[in-house]
């Protein structure tokens, strides 16, 4: 949060954008400006810096193929860090072939974005995965008092955190309050986030989800469901997917 001129308080989130032409650089920094603090960054060695510069980015817009040091040099680097690993990373790139993406989104990034940029689906990542990083970091800072495995983010807020009512219960409570008004955000809108506690016996008691999570989601007016991968037991895959698909809904998974 950064103080203004006028003593008003930025609460917008901070973007590092990391491309070596600068045309692309002038276009993101636009098209994301009027929502976001946008940073820039015009080589890999620049955005190792920038990183550490206050504040310290809540998302990070990376490209591919640059001189020097690629995007994947810069994304190893920044998950070495325990000051950036937990950074959400999109890349944008013009490498559109599957198993590019595959590689890209196997070394950590959260998404994978191809250029020539869509302005209205590029906007769209950004937020739903600055969403996914507000639920983690409110799990996160609870998992001490033991709360609850899941929690809703809708527009940047965190409307509600499971507790001992369940998911199910979760999520009716969200439906509830959108009944009755007190969530404003026109549905379909926001994420339901299940991960495991911190330091939790992977063991036992992982988050679960399954068709009914799909359903009770869509109740509630949400847009998606996000899941630690590899730390997340999936009921039915292939009827929740098929539920989530016919719902418009997407299921997507986190990196641990």
């Amino acid at each position: 949060m950064i103080e203004q001129a006028d003593g008003r308080r930025d609460e917008r989130k901070t973007i590092l954008v990391v491309d070596d032409t600068k045309e692309n650089l002038t276009v993101l920094a636009a098209l994301l400006g009027a929502e976001f603090r946008v940073r820039v960054a015009n080589s890999g060695e620049r955005a190792l810096k920038s990183v550490h510069m206050a504040p310290v980015p809540d998302l990070i817009l990376l490209d591919v193929m640059m001189p020097d040091m690629d995007g994947y040099a810069v994304l190893k680097a920044l998950c070495d860090d325990p000051v950036t690993r937990d950074i959400p990373v999109i890349f944008v790139t013009a490498m559109s072939a599957d198993e590019d993406e595959e590689f890209g989104l196997g070394l950590g990034a959260v998404d994978y974005v191809t250029k020539p940029i869509r302005a209205a689906i590029l906007l769209a990542r950004v937020r739903t995965h600055l969403e996914l990083k507000r639920a983690r970091d409110v799990l996160a800072a609870l998992s001490p008092f033991d709360i609850g495995q899941a929690a809703v983010v809708i527009d940047g807020h965190v409307v509600a955190v499971e507790d001992i009512e369940g998911t199910d219960g979760l999520l009716a409570r969200v439906a509830r309050l959108r009944g009755e008004g007190r969530i404003r955000a026109r549905a379909p809108r926001g994420v339901l986030v299940k991960a495991p506690k911190s330091g939790q016996d992977l063991r036992f008691d992982l988050p679960t989800i399954g068709p009914r999570t799909v359903e009770r989601a869509v109740e509630a007016g949400l847009s998606g469901i996000a899941i630690v991968a590899g730390h997340t037991i999936v009921v039915e895959p292939q009827a929740m997917i098929a539920a989530a698909d016919a719902a418009g809904l997407f299921v997507t998974g986190l990196p641990a």
